[in-house]
């Protein structure tokens, strides 16, 4: 595993998401609940996109079906079974850091 920089702090606004691009690597970045959180873009139901999720309280939901995942956990708290990949975030110094494979 590696830390790696994703984007600054203010590039993301509260309660949103935003894909960066860490190496060829996708990674959906959001703040919610005053955290910062990183995931999979892509929602493990049919692979939508979650950039346009609505965001409210450490989770996104897919606007293409409903499914709403836990960001801290990727647990899906709509549908037994579906797991989004989350990854560890850190902020330093303004920035978001994601810890990516």
């Amino acid at each position: 595993m590696q830390w790696r920089q994703a984007c600054r702090l203010g590039d993301v606004a509260p309660e949103s998401a935003r894909v960066v691009l860490i190496g060829e690597t996708a990674v959906l970045i959001v703040r919610s609940a005053g955290a910062c959180f990183a995931s999979s873009p892509k929602c493990p139901h049919l692979g939508m996109s979650l950039e346009n999720g609505e965001v409210e309280g450490g989770s996104v939901r897919c606007r293409s079906h409903g499914y709403k995942m836990d960001l801290a956990s990727g647990e899906c708290l709509t549908e037994r079974g579906l797991r989004l990949e989350v990854y560890r975030t850190e902020l330093r110094d303004g920035w978001i850091w994601v810890e990516l494979a």
